[in-house]
């Protein structure tokens, strides 16, 4: 795969990306992916660390994942961003009838640490299921489940931007091709 980085980025889906391992599930996926992300800076950034990435080169290694089909998300998050992220899961799964939330939060900063669930209604495990989907970010630092699918995983970077502490997130899903006619 070393070669895609040789050249310029290519047009979306110009390669054909297929990962064939027996057995293999999301996690495996990922790591790939995360290789590759990782082979990419390298090569075409000169960058050794996520921590070291500018938007720029976000910018530049997201093309190159798309020519394989992989949509790469870059999130940067300050603390207090990262809290209302892990708050709007909760305030969803809220909604959900018996369901229990147990919340741990640093008490000088009133930031969310982590969270217990228990499900006293199996029925509704497919409404929870729905929201875990729409806040896969926070479930990457709450652990609430286990990830599924490609975009469950993800690199977490905390880092310094300004002399101010920044938590970086990048995580991967798969392009979406468009379908049908593009009309005027």
């Amino acid at each position: 795969m070393e070669h895609i980085f040789r050249e310029p980025p290519q047009r979306p889906y110009t390669y054909n990306f297929t990962y064939i391992k027996p057995g293999a599930n999301s996690t495996d996926l990922f790591e790939t992916i995360k290789n590759l992300l990782f082979m990419g800076l390298k090569t075409r950034c000169n960058k050794n660390s996520v921590a070291e990435v500018t938007e720029e080169d976000i910018k530049i290694i997201a093309e190159y994942m798309m020519s394989i089909g992989i949509k790469m998300h870059y999130q940067i998050f300050t603390p207090d961003e990262l809290d209302y992220c892990k708050r709007s899961l909760l305030a969803d799964l809220e909604t959900v009838k018996k369901l229990s939330i147990d919340v741990t939060l640093n008490w000088r900063t009133q930031k969310i640490k982590a969270v217990t669930l228990k499900l006293h209604n199996p029925s509704a495990l497919q409404h929870v299921n729905v929201i875990f989907q729409r806040h896969n970010v926070a479930n990457m630092f709450l652990n609430l489940y286990k990830p599924q699918s490609l975009s469950d995983h993800g690199i977490i970077v905390n880092t310094f931007r300004d002399n101010k502490p920044i938590i970086v997130v990048i995580y991967f899903d798969y392009g979406r091709r468009l379908t049908g006619r593009c009309s005027k």
